[in-house]
């Protein structure tokens, strides 16, 4: 089974809970300011590394743990990854997101701001250790949920997936425990205590740490920057597979390679999966034409367009298949293109689909600043019957661009991997 611990940049909470997990940190006690510098990507995470799944390690159980920045994007993420592990039948029940992001107090808060925000670690690194030592009780007992959870998940009583696991623990962010109180709590059961046996990190993770007879060992030294983008492990091979996609865990089932075959699925994205998106994939299945700009008010006949809820951006949605059958959807991302593209890409990587099997388009940097005005009126203010046709007047100005986009995401995944995106990226 996968697990993702996840938070605002996946330098802080998330990498206290994975480190709990896997025994890197103790659970009975507060870890020491030294413990926490020693824990892999504690406080290293950039802003580019974001959306990436970090691999922390692999537990007793056989899980894998990994960590997740993901910034303020948790609903559009849950959405789109569930749908897209819908889509590619990946058995729910192989992978648990835990939200740790609830239980980061404010000295996390002010330390992550400085140290990550502003690049300014040699004053900021305190406040996030005194903030992350205030959290640990409570840390520890989401730690101990989230086990509770995955035995639960493996036996059938419980759902996995969920990106919400522990907010009954929020209300105990201001308890005494937290400010500076010993924390008594039994061990968590189902992990050994720190030293019991050896931790065994991920191949290829930077400061690849082994716990061994009680002491943590670090193959090479934390305090340097990630030059990586990709994870270790994760980067796309030769022929397009995931480096650590082997023994991806009970439950990967569904969506191996050799059983899916078949055109590449396509999700053409942009915003809300509202506008631009939508255009996208319905000129890519011959519902709009491919060859002249067809009327506004075609346009606005169109199933979604411009009717997608702010509740409902991230979900997959399926318009069609082509002449080549490829299913082709449309999908919103807020304003975390990057993160999300990077979000299904490793997780996708995670259960060997390879990227020659989906092509991820971004539609909104085609789109001009009518269609874009159109949209906000509609979808942000409630202003349809201005905004509606606005939308749909700015398409028809900014069609060939669409039609460009579609031709080339047409020729498979190696010509959308050329594709220049005109415009600014969101």
């Amino acid at each position: 089974m996968n697990i993702i611990y996840h938070c605002f940049g996946g330098a802080h909470s998330s990498v206290l809970a994975a480190a709990i997990h896997l025994g890197y940190l103790p659970r009975e006690r507060k870890p020491t300011g030294a413990e926490l510098e020693r824990c892999p990507y504690f406080d290293r995470q950039k802003t580019r590394d974001h959306g990436w799944l970090w691999p922390m390690g692999e537990d007793d159980e056989g899980n894998r743990v990994f960590v997740l920045g993901r910034r303020n994007l948790a609903p559009i993420l849950n959405r789109a990854i569930t749908g897209v592990a819908n889509i590619y039948d990946i058995d729910p029940r192989s992978y648990l997101f835990v939200d740790t992001l609830p239980l980061v107090n404010q000295w996390m808060k002010m330390g992550g701001l400085m140290s990550r925000g502003l690049g300014i670690s040699d004053f900021g690194r305190p406040f996030v250790h005194r903030g992350v030592i205030m959290a640990h009780p409570q840390m520890a007992e989401l730690v101990k949920e989230t086990i509770e959870r995955i035995k639960k998940v493996k036996s059938g009583r419980a759902s996995g997936g969920s990106f919400e696991i522990a907010s009954k623990l929020v209300g105990k962010k201001g308890s005494k425990k937290q400010h500076g109180e010993t924390h008594d709590s039994p061990p968590v059961e189902g992990v050994p205590e720190q030293g019991a046996r050896k931790r065994r990190a991920l191949e290829g993770t930077p400061g690849q740490v082994a716990l061994a007879d009680g002491t943590l060992e670090v193959s090479q030294p934390l305090n340097v920057e990630m030059e990586r983008t990709i994870p270790p492990g994760l980067i796309p091979t030769a022929e397009g597979r995931a480096g650590g996609a082997e023994g991806a865990g009970e439950g990967a089932g569904p969506g191996q390679r050799e059983e899916r075959g078949g055109s590449p699925k396509v999700f053409y994205h942009c915003y809300g999966s509202t506008h631009s998106s939508i255009v996208s994939s319905a000129i890519h299945v011959g519902l709009l034409p491919l060859d002249e700009v067809p009327p506004s008010r075609q346009i606005l006949g169109l199933d979604y367009f411009d009717r997608v809820k702010q509740s409902q951006i991230g979900t997959p949605i399926f318009v069609d298949v082509d002449d080549e059958g490829s299913e082709v959807y449309a999908i919103g991302v807020g304003w975390g293109k990057d993160v999300l593209e990077k979000g299904l890409r490793s997780f996708l990587n995670l259960y060997d689909v390879a990227e020659d099997e989906f092509i991820l388009a971004d539609t909104l940097t085609h789109a001009g600043l009518m269609t874009r005005l159109g949209g906000f009126l509609s979808r942000r203010l409630g202003l349809v019957r201005l905004g509606r046709p606005l939308a749909a007047r700015g398409i028809c100005r900014d069609y060939q661009r669409f039609t460009e986009l579609v031709r080339v995401i047409k020729q498979g995944p190696s010509g959308a991997q050329g594709n220049p995106s005109p415009g600014a990226t969101s």
